[in-house]
């Protein structure tokens, strides 16, 4: 009877414990002040980020095509403040991920446009398959221009 009662006890500890990390969007920057453009684009467990640069595109050019971005790869927008220069979104459960969440943050200087995608993502302790999670959001925005 012991058996069952401790067998029960760790199935529910690995049920309760089993997301190692999880992806809120109070998670992202709130807007582009708080982020660090140019800074060596990272990929570690649950965290992804890219940088890159656009010129010759307006402020509503940018954001329309960051929303277009973010619903091709499945996110639902939940904040898109061209003041603040972010542009958040949320998606849920996928073959590889329990969910995610995104951010693309700009700045300004002139022309050019320094542009930071950073996703958090939510996964159990099996990790993921390897993507590229902000590379991907990356590359949609680019082909909008």
């Amino acid at each position: 009877m012991k058996v069952y009662g401790f067998g029960a006890l760790l199935i529910s500890a690995l049920l309760v414990s089993g997301c190692m990390s999880v992806a809120r969007l109070t998670d992202l920057p709130s807007s582009s002040e708080d982020v660090k453009f140019k800074q060596v684009s990272k990929d570690e467990y649950g965290n992804y980020e890219h940088d890159f640069v656009l010129t010759g595109v307006t402020d509503q050019q940018f954001q329309a095509g960051v929303r277009k971005a973010l619903e091709s790869n499945g996110y639902s927008v939940r904040t898109d403040d061209i003041k603040s220069r972010v542009t958040t979104g949320e998606r849920g459960l996928r073959p590889n991920t329990w969910g995610a969440v995104a951010g693309v943050y700009s700045r300004r200087t002139g022309d050019r446009l320094d542009v930071k995608v950073i996703v958090r993502i939510t996964q159990d302790f099996t990790g993921t398959l390897p993507e590229r999670f902000a590379e991907d959001i990356a590359g949609d925005i680019k082909k909008s221009f």
